[in-house]
C-alpha cells in the first residue's frame, strides 16, 4: 500500500483534521499502538475510512499524538494524489468518518500477541538510543595530549 504520513503531536481531543484531496483516498487516524499494528499487517482499529470526495473531517477522539494515513493506492498503481492537511477547532462537522476496525488476513492470535510483544521491546530500544544519542550529543569530546 502506498501512503502519506504525518504525526500530529499533542493534538487536544475534538479538534477536527480536515484532508483536502483530488482524487480518491482512504484517511485514517490511528494512534502509536494501532499505527504499529498497522504497518506490521496486523488487524488495528482506526477512526476515518474512505473518502471518495474532498473534504473528508476525522475529530480526533481524546488529547495526545495520533499518527494520520492518507493511502494513495497499492504499490502497483503509480498515481500521484495532492493532498493538504488542517487541523480545525472543535466544532460541527455534517459528514463525520467514523471509527472502523480493519481486519487483516487471519493471523494466529499467538502469533498476534509475539508481534506487538516485539513492536513494544522495538519502541522501547528506539527510546534508549534516541535517549543516548541525545546524552552522547551534550557531552564535548575530551583531548588527549601526548607528551613526547
Amino acid at each position: 500500500m502506498r501512503y502519506l504520513y504525518q504525526v500530529l503531536k499533542s493534538v487536544s481531543g475534538g479538534i477536527r483534521v480536515q484532508v483536502e484531496f483530488d482524487q480518491p483516498v482512504k484517511v485514517l487516524l490511528m494512534d502509536k499502538t494501532q499505527y504499529k499494528r498497522y504497518k506490521g499487517g496486523i488487524s488495528y482499529t482506526y477512526y476515518g475510512g474512505g473518502a471518495e470526495s474532498s473534504p473528508a473531517m476525522v475529530r480526533v477522539p481524546r488529547k495526545g499524538d495520533w499518527h494520520l494515513v492518507v493511502e494513495i493506492g497499492s504499490y502497483f498503481e503509480n498515481k500521484e494524489v495532492d493532498v493538504k492537511v488542517s487541523l480545525l477547532p472543535p466544532g460541527e462537522i455534517t459528514s463525520e468518518l467514523t471509527q472502523q476496525v480493519a481486519l487483516a488476513p487471519v493471523v494466529d492470535k499467538k502469533l498476534a500477541k509475539k508481534i506487538d510483544k516485539i513492536l513494544d521491546e522495538a519502541d522501547e530500544v528506539e527510546q534508549e538510543v534516541s535517549e543516548n544519542t541525545e546524552e552522547s550529543s551534550d557531552e564535548q569530546p575530551s583531548e588527549e595530549t601526548k607528551e613526547e
